[in-house]
């Protein structure tokens, strides 16, 4: 049985994403994988990234 909260959920997306007409936004994400170049599968330290994105005010 579905909830209220499932039914309102359903409700909103049906109306956003199924509708006839032209959307109104067009919304896009962007995902930036971080490698180290010398050891492509090691995880990069956030602090390592925070002082590689300093200069850029990040």
């Amino acid at each position: 049985m579905h909830g209220v909260w499932e039914e309102q959920a359903v409700s909103h997306v049906s109306g956003i994403c199924f509708k006839t007409g032209p959307p109104r936004r067009t919304g896009v994400e962007l995902e930036w994988l971080v490698r180290d170049r010398g050891e492509p599968g090691a995880v990069v330290a956030p602090e390592r990234l925070a002082r590689a994105l300093e200069p850029l005010g990040g």
